[in-house]
């Protein structure tokens, strides 16, 4: 009997693109193959032969492939091009396999699902499933199974030939997210978990809520499908939460776009994870996209995730600074500048780590309209990190469509993927990302000297090499950070320096990756002080100032002496107390530091400067000369929690 049953295969390559064994759970396609298993029908003739979700090479993850009657694919940016490969490599020895692609990333839009062009390098794939897809694949499943299937009659997708595509009516969403049976709780995700358990370590990806009442559009959830929120029963919830605290699994991905938006509910959600923590020692850290709009009224959930260790920091989801942006872009939901720096403060009060995120290149930013934005984030004291993110045009996105393009005069380039903390060169199949360089408002060259004041103020102020100076002129003689970093920016630009150095080892990066005709330069920088690894662009800049840090403190108070009037004893007690708060990896601590002048009480109380001696006792993990862990914690993993700083 069991000969019989036709072979489903379900592919859901893993965002992770690293060199080591770190998985996240399938759960898009562990709700669809859940959501199936309630049909008797289906389990009587199906049955699912594996689950492809490790990025191996191509070669291994065929031969899993026994005569296949229909594979499943999730596809995203980050797995693209991953799975047209091994679906064309599919089809070609097993021609009659039905190729089914779901997810954001395969056409559905006007101005892709009409190019001709498209369908006639894409005829291996058979069905696209538009939206949600467990219902419309159900559907699928069974019509598979009569003698001559006719899939037009399936809601929610498109039938893909070599001469276009057939797209059927479209399909309701679920009402109900209740009635759609857990991957965790039906045993589903634990046959997954005991089969691979000793081979990857396992990360978690739950669903408090499915959709977004917002419509940004860079964003492919702001779609008006997923208008309407959905809400996961907690009861249902809890459940899964517990079974992965219990099973050991350290690391949650809240997939609800809006975490607090429905506030004593996500009150009830945080008062769980800590309880499942504190009984399980897991989950360790839960990773959500926190409410665009009420960074003030979301401090409660914060806290309880805070106190109980899990969390992961709280964002001001601002995008731009820049009214006539925002207006591009459809983002209204913003907190009013006059309170942003009461909310950063109350967080900052209560030990609570926040963080900004700010999209370079977006719709009528300009390169001045971007500097001045970043710098008045500072301005409202977010001091802690700041998220400065290259802009990729997603394909189901208005940024995708031509109409948008031209009305903003929008200019992109294909590139390879833009990620690091792993060797790209190990990777068989490199996914590629249309990277938004340019607009009306800002030419090419001009978004160039916006990546590198990016990466100055990321490399120089959120990594500590600067930031107490840039703070104390501020609060002493009333420099702006728009006036300290643009000159710094200069100085990086044209002085003979470390800075200079550093500043042209970037560029000559970016202008690569942004300037070849055909993408093949990977992002990031990979340095022999490390070994084989990519970091980020300011994270190896950050390694180049450490490993030089007196040559870059030389160079900074050349810096300061040409532009600002600040008398010899202090700027050299402000440089010395500069230094000292920067983690080395060469020192030991704890140790005690003499300095003339009260800079801390200046920098976060607004005191007037003072000279009567202090001394201060410096605290950190002592490195002991290692350079790559040093990096990995305090450049990379723990930025977000200031780790750089020894005061």
């Amino acid at each position: 009997m069991d000969n019989q049953l036709k072979k489903l295969y379900l592919v859901e390559i893993d965002s992770t693109i690293r060199d080591n064994n770190q998985i996240k759970m399938p759960y898009s396609t562990g709700l669809i193959w859940s959501y199936c298993l309630q049909n008797k029908t289906i389990t009587d003739n199906y049955e699912l032969s594996d689950w492809i979700c490790y990025r191996d090479n191509i070669d291994n993850v065929f031969e899993k492939f026994d005569n296949p009657d229909i594979v499943g694919f999730s596809s995203f940016v980050w797995n693209w091009e991953y799975n047209k490969i091994l679906a064309k490599r599919i089809k070609e020895k097993y021609p009659n396999c039905l190729i089914v692609f779901g997810g954001k990333e395969p056409p559905e839009k006007t101005w892709l699902m009409n190019n001709p062009e498209w369908y006639k390098t894409h005829d291996y794939i058979d069905i696209i499933v538009h939206g949600e897809g467990e219902l419309t694949f159900e559907e699928i499943l069974l019509e598979g199974l009569k003698d001559k299937p006719n899939y037009l009659g399936v809601a929610g997708c498109s039938l893909i030939t070599n001469r276009g595509h057939l797209t059927t009516l479209a399909r309701q969403r679920i009402n109900d997210l209740g009635e759609m049976p857990s991957p965790y709780l039906n045993g589903l995700f634990e046959e997954l978990y005991e089969k691979y358990k000793d081979d990857y370590i396992f990360s978690a990806v739950i669903e408090s809520c499915r959709g977004c009442p917002y419509s940004c559009t860079f964003c492919e959830i702001g779609d008006k499908y997923f208008t309407k929120v959905k809400k996961q029963p907690l009861d249902k919830l809890f459940k899964e939460i517990e079974w992965i605290g219990s099973h050991g699994i350290d690391y949650i991905d809240d997939a609800n776009s809006n975490f607090g938006l429905y506030y004593d509910r996500d009150i009830e959600i945080a008062n769980w994870l800590v309880e499942c923590n504190e009984k399980y020692d897991n989950p360790k850290k839960y990773k959500v996209d926190w409410a665009k709009n009420k960074a003030e009224k979301l401090f409660d959930i914060a806290k309880i995730l805070h106190d109980g260790g899990i969390h992961k920091g709280m964002t001001l989801a601002l995008q731009s600074m820049n009214e006539p942006v925002l207006k591009a872009i459809k983002r209204k939901n913003l907190v009013s500048r006059g309170d942003m720096n009461r909310i950063t403060k109350m967080y900052e009060d209560a030990g609570i780590s926040t963080y900004v995120e700010i999209i370079m290149g977006l719709p009528d930013e300009s390169l001045d309209s971007f500097k001045e934005g970043v710098c008045e984030v500072l301005e409202f004291g977010e001091h802690n990190y700041i998220g400065l993110y290259v802009l990729s045009g997603l394909r189901n996105t208005p940024f995708g469509d031509p109409n948008y393009i031209k009305q903003y005069g929008l200019k992109s380039k294909k590139v390879l993927f833009p990620a690091a903390h792993f060797d790209f060169t190990k990777q068989e199949v490199i996914e590629t990302s249309d990277l938004v360089i340019g607009n009306s408002k800002l030419e090419v060259e001009e978004w160039k000297d916006m990546f590198m004041f990016a990466w100055l103020i990321l490399s120089c102020h959120y990594l500590g090499f600067t930031q107490y100076t840039a703070r104390f002129l501020r609060e002493h003689l009333k420099i702006s950070y728009l006036e300290f970093y643009d000159k710094l920016f200069s100085f990086f630009k044209s002085s003979n320096s470390i800075m200079n150095l550093e500043y042209n080892r970037t560029y000559e990066c970016i202008n690569k990756i942004v300037t070849e005709k055909t993408p093949k330069t990977f992002w990031g920088r990979e340095l022999k002080e490390t070994g084989d690894f990519r970091w980020e662009f300011e994270e190896a800049s950050g390694i180049k100032f450490i490993k030089n840090i007196e040559n870059f403190y030389k160079d900074l108070a050349s810096f300061l002496e040409s532009n600002f009037n600040i008398e010899d004893n202090l700027l050299k007690s402000l440089l010395s107390f500069q230094e000292i708060g920067i983690v080395n990896p060469v020192k030991s601590y704890p140790t005690k530091q003499k300095i003339d002048y009260n800079f801390l009480d200046v920098i976060y109380n607004g005191d007037s400067l003072k000279n009567g001696g202090y001394e201060m006792v410096l605290n950190n993990k002592n490195y002991n000369g290692d350079l790559f862990q040093y990096a990995k914690e305090v450049l990379w993993w723990r930025r977000k929690d200031s780790l750089w700083r020894t005061i």
